[in-house]
């Protein structure tokens, strides 16, 4: 289950807040059973929105406009990816954290870390600790 970790560049948390976070991601591998579905499953999901891109078809979304109205990212960095480059790029401009993930044996470009308010490696996305966010006042407003 994903369980908490806060980061320092997060955003504030009263007890109703949800938070909402778009889920960056390359298309090469098989997000819906590897990505989606235990982030579905997980206690992340409970307490807060998350958007998922590709969830209902292949076809590209208007992802910039999206990522403006989210209050975070988080990316799954095991793959390059152009697409989720030029995301995480308006990302970082609209000034939204981001949170990169990562396989345990996969490196995410070096030049990930230099706009990802943290890095993380998992082994089992099961156990990913990334209940993020919460403890800031960016995103009271």
């Amino acid at each position: 289950m994903l369980m908490a970790m806060a980061f320092n560049s997060g955003l504030a948390c009263e007890a109703k807040h949800k938070v909402k976070i778009y889920i960056a991601h390359a298309s090469c591998f098989d997000y819906q059973n590897e990505l989606y579905k235990p982030l579905k499953a997980s206690s992340l999901a409970e307490k807060h929105t998350l958007i998922f891109p590709h969830e209902a078809d292949e076809n590209p979304t208007h992802s910039k406009a999206i990522i403006g109205a989210c209050d975070a990212i988080i990316a799954e960095g095991s793959h390059p990816s152009t697409g989720m480059g030029i995301e995480l790029g308006w990302a970082d401009d609209l000034g939204k954290p981001i949170i990169v993930i990562h396989k345990r044996d996969r490196q995410p470009s070096p030049s990930i870390s230099i706009i990802a308010s943290a890095v993380m490696p998992y082994s089992n996305i099961n156990a990913l600790n990334v209940e993020p966010l919460l403890h800031s006042e960016s995103a009271a407003s």
